[in-house]
């Protein structure tokens, strides 16, 4: 097809270029200058992630500061994560963020120990008056942060994650109220009829006595997973307030949402759980029929009945640290999963200065064993080390190339494969018809997970 006939369908442009990563897509730019001034911003920029660097950060900013730039308009959903060593820019993000008068997803996420270059409290102040968002994310903001999202409304996704610190003062700041007078409460209420899925770490304090305008009828993914997320569970309805709630990540270290007796009603409507394998028996013993369950393992021991997980399970994501995985492994080789399809494995282990690899060899070994694996359609592992500090470290970085290609070899039916080392990672996906693998691109392999973890099962 000649360029000119391309240029001339907009639509057919569009769907090729969605095959494209950021590279391509500005490799395509330099073709012509109907492209690069015209088609290419409306395509480059709609979707941006920003990946951990500086330079391309920098970049980014100054296209849509440009004199008479049109990227700032095309831009629809920007996903940006600010991590300890990123370098100072020169650039204020919040002065970008004003050029986005059509942003609709923003997804902003701070490393455990913040850039001190990056002013997030600039950043949010700007995020109320976009006007079309409807999905927000932020992840390890300072609590404060929330009071500068007063005026947000109707929007489809909203998840908020603290940066937990003895400075930020005791557990009980965690507990939010859910009224009028509060922030939080002004941005559920405003997105009490649009809202779909809500994930927040803070305890939620909405009254206890019924009451109709404390109702989202339209939430259908709930998690309130943080070890903050308190709240009153011995008064607190979940039915009532959330009648259409289908998957939820409970709160750590906390079992009051299960004993509270008009909470069985709202259990056993539950597709999808995230839990402790202590909490499976009494989900299942409401009639809930799970097909999707994520289980926390930090407290795992030899008499937990790993025979709990329903065996029409279809996605199965687990949790554990390192000094666990061999016993959990050989444990979940005895379960019986004729309907699994997904399986994530999370590791996670504070690096002292050992063998940083060793967990994650005896994990390929075992998992490539699993007489169950052999039916998935998509399998990923993931593996944390985290230093003494806290700081997350890279010790096995370049590492995934030859484990893919061991998984690869010993499960050759599988369609996706992710491995995630550290800061490393590769993600293949299996040719059809054959079983040669192509190594996906970042906003491929991020969409895959998307679905495989989350949306699939929604």
């Amino acid at each position: 097809m000649k360029l000119a006939l391309l240029l001339s369908n907009y639509d057919t442009l569009s769907s090729l270029c969605c095959f494209l990563d950021q590279s391509s897509l500005l490799a395509l730019s330099l073709a012509c200058r109907s492209m690069k001034e015209d088609v290419i911003p409306g395509l480059l920029f709609r979707n941006v992630r920003l990946p951990l660097s500086g330079s391309r950060m920098a970049s980014f900013c100054r296209a849509i500061l440009a004199h008479r730039s049109k990227a700032g308009s095309a831009v629809r959903s920007i996903v940006c994560i600010f991590h300890a060593m990123l370098p100072k820019a020169n650039i204020s993000l919040a002065s970008v963020l004003k050029k986005m008068p059509n942003i609709c997803t923003i997804e902003f996420s701070q490393a455990r120990y913040p850039s001190k270059f990056i002013q997030m409290w600039d950043i949010v102040k700007e995020i109320p008056s976009r006007s079309n968002l409807r999905h927000l994310v932020l992840q390890n903001v300072e609590p404060e942060l929330l009071d500068m999202l007063d005026g947000i409304n109707r929007l489809r996704v909203f998840r908020v994650s603290l940066l937990h610190s003895p400075a930020n003062g005791p557990h009980n700041l965690y507990s939010m109220p859910v009224n009028r007078d509060s922030v939080l409460g002004r941005i559920l209420l405003s997105s009490r009829d649009t809202l779909e899925e809500l994930s927040l770490d803070v305890g939620l304090d909405i009254p206890s006595e019924p009451n109709p305008e404390f109702v989202w009828p339209r939430v259908h993914s709930l998690e309130l997973r943080g070890p903050y997320a308190k709240g009153p569970w011995t008064t607190f309805d979940l039915s009532i307030t959330f009648p259409s709630v289908r998957h939820f990540a409970a709160p750590r270290y906390s079992r009051l949402w299960l004993s509270y007796s008009p909470n069985r009603a709202f259990i056993s409507r539950l597709t999808s759980i995230e839990a402790e394998w202590r909490d499976l028996p009494v989900v299942i013993d409401t009639g809930a029929l799970l097909r999707r369950a994520t289980i926390r393992s930090y407290r795992w021991t030899p008499d937990i009945d790993v025979h709990s997980l329903p065996s029409n399970i279809e996605y199965l994501g687990i949790e554990v640290v390192a000094r666990d995985l061999v016993p959990l492994v050989g444990r979940i080789s005895e379960l019986n999963l004729p309907r699994i399809k997904v399986f994530h494995l999370d590791i996670s282990e504070q690096l002292l200065f050992q063998e940083p690899e060793r967990p994650f060899i005896v994990a390929i070994s075992k998992i490539a064993g699993l007489s169950w694996c052999s039916q998935l359609d998509y399998l990923s592992i993931k593996y944390d080390e985290w230093s003494p500090l806290g700081m997350r470290t890279n010790a096995m970085a370049c590492g995934t190339a030859r484990y893919m290609k061991v998984l690869a070899e010993a499960l050759p039916s599988v369609n996706d494969i992710c491995l995630r080392m550290g800061l490393d990672v590769a993600h293949w996906r299996r040719i059809s018809g054959t079983t040669r693998y192509t190594a996906l691109s970042e906003n491929g392999r991020e969409g895959a997970r998307a679905y495989h973890r989350t949306h699939r099962w929604l």
